[in-house]
């Protein structure tokens, strides 16, 4: 493997000015800057990363922090961040909190130990980062979920005008109780939904409905349950993607789909929403976009510290497909 004094000595030239070409800490002529760079590419010399951090003090690494990494929604707003991440010149050091209060900030200091120079997260239900943020010595943006109150930008979504619509076409169809399953009830994300939903129910002339959980498959599951013990059918809001999965999953296993699909909204848009019958209408979210506004904000916050970072919201959007878009006839339905 050719080393920087191989690729001085093929250039004629000394270390010392390979390191100024490398990393530009003081002018060389053209002449020189062409010659070094040919040695290095006849040598298919590769600069060391790491000696490159000691030197300019900084590990072109951020870190990303979420509750769970093989949920799709996490891993769709991790493409957005990796996409603006390698286009400025940075990798991206992936780990997860579990949910977890005391895992997540063992995980920080973790990385901050690793020498990242800046980390987004999304903050776990009662957050220690809301609370000891002044703790973290590098730049900091959080994802999806904020903490009120403190000075770390975050980059969210808003839902509700998506969540009235929804809950008025539930309704068109006859549906006259609108329940949300909500989720964990100490995050930003849910306090929002939750928000809406009464906003929207009330102004509808609607009781309201919530069933608490953990924002999870389990929790999808047990609300299935709750749902199918009235005597007649809800409507139904599921909070996440996770939750509806284990809301759909049981009510197929029950056989009891159909008596909910016209009245089922999913907040997430996993893909399996169209493949039932009939497909499920859905709030979208603009993951990807998550991705890159956040990372945006990390690195614009690591490149330019005296440039203040606004937090950042993104509106979401209601699709109804064929559960508001077609008759019971049309797909078979009873």
């Amino acid at each position: 493997m050719a080393t920087i004094k191989d690729v001085a000595r093929k250039a004629g030239v000394s270390t010392a000015t390979v390191s100024h070409v490398l990393n530009g800490t003081r002018p060389v002529t053209l002449k020189t800057r062409e010659a070094v760079l040919r040695a290095m590419s006849d040598l298919d010399y590769k600069p060391s990363a790491y000696a490159r951090a000691l030197r300019t003090r900084s590990s072109r690494q951020i870190g990303y922090v979420v509750a769970d990494l093989i949920n799709p929604f996490f891993a769709s707003i991790f493409s957005g961040v990796e996409k603006v991440a390698l286009k400025r010149g940075y990798t991206v050091v992936v780990s997860h909190s579990g949910e977890d209060r005391g895992l997540e900030l063992d995980v920080i200091h973790g990385l901050v130990a690793h020498g990242v120079d800046g980390l987004i997260v999304a903050p776990v239900a009662s957050s220690q980062l809301c609370t000891a943020n002044r703790e973290i010595p590098i730049p900091m943006v959080f994802i999806d979920r904020a903490c009120p109150g403190t000075s770390i930008p975050a980059v969210t979504t808003i839902m509700t005008e998506p969540i009235v619509q929804a809950v008025t076409a539930i309704q068109s169809r006859g549906f006259n109780e609108v329940a949300l399953i909500a989720g964990r009830m100490s995050l930003s994300t849910t306090e929002h939904r939750v928000e809406a939903y009464l906003e929207a129910v009330h102004a509808r002339g609607l009781s309201p409905r919530i069933y608490e959980g953990n924002s999870d498959v389990s929790t999808g599951q047990s609300a299935a349950k709750w749902a199918m013990r009235f005597g007649k059918p809800l409507g139904v809001i599921c909070g996440n993607n996770l939750m509806a999965t284990g809301f759909v999953q049981t009510l197929l296993d029950a056989q009891r789909f159909q008596d909910f699909a016209l009245g089922l909204v999913v907040i997430g848009d996993d893909q399996w929403t169209s493949f039932t019958t009939p497909a499920l209408s859905i709030i979208s979210q603009p993951t990807v976009d998550l991705g890159v506004i956040g990372a945006s904000m990390l690195i614009d916050q690591i490149e330019y510290p005296e440039q203040h970072v606004e937090s950042v919201q993104l509106p979401c959007q209601f699709h109804p497909r064929e559960t508001f878009t077609t008759t019971y006839g049309d797909w078979g339905g009873q």
